[in-house]
């Protein structure tokens, strides 16, 4: 999770979370995955969002990631049932434009799991 600062929350998860499970692939479960369109009072405009619901192994903390203004694919092979957790890079230095900031992706080789997107907020959750 270091170095993923402009994504909106991290202080918090920083300040809170054991520094063992201060990386995303900690959270391997995905308890809940929802993507609809926001009305962005910023721009003015409808937009693409996908939130997760996440948790580590045990179960003990759950994070809200909620990715804006996203493009990508998302495809499970279920026979498996594995997810290992995920990958966040920040491509602000790279020269990409701003509304694909951020890569999230899977960890795991069978998923399809590639997601671009302008902005990330992330919430742990009580």
């Amino acid at each position: 999770m270091q170095g993923l600062e402009a994504i909106e929350g991290m202080d918090t998860l920083y300040r809170t979370l054991p520094p063992e499970l201060q990386h995303w692939h900690r959270f391997g479960r995905i308890l809940s995955l929802v993507y609809e369109t926001r009305f962005d009072e910023q721009q003015l405009c409808t937009q693409p969002v996908l939130c997760m619901l996440l948790t580590d192994r045990q179960g003990r903390y759950r994070i809200r990631l909620t990715l804006y203004g996203v493009s990508g694919t998302v495809s499970f092979d279920t026979a498996n049932g594995l997810f290992s957790g995920l990958a966040i890079e920040d491509f602000s230095d790279c020269g990409y434009e701003a509304d694909s900031r951020f890569r999230v992706s899977s960890l795991e080789q069978d998923l399809d799991f590639t997601i671009y997107c302008a902005r990330i907020r992330a919430e742990l959750l009580g």
